[in-house]
């Protein structure tokens, strides 16, 4: 096994735009019943909405989460 029982360390890593934001109260309930439960886990952010880092950062706030918010600029893949 790759980690002892004691410790688990959860990372969880979702990009979040405002326009699909309509179902986050419930991601963020869901994200607090597993970081009670794993309380090594942490919830990655990323958005390229600049401007909804502010209100991301409330609603984490309000649900105590340990969350880090990134902000990305939108990329090409190039298929090489």
């Amino acid at each position: 096994m790759w980690c002892d029982k004691k410790t688990v360390n959860v990372v969880i890593g979702t990009p979040i735009y405002r326009q699909g934001a309509y179902v986050l109260d419930k991601f963020l309930y869901n994200q607090k019943q597993i970081q009670q439960s794993y309380p090594l886990s942490e919830l990655i952010l990323a958005t390229s909405e600049y401007d909804f880092i502010k209100e991301l950062e409330s609603l984490v706030s309000f649900w105590k989460l340990k969350v880090l918010l990134c902000s990305i600029e939108n990329s090409r893949f190039i298929n090489t």
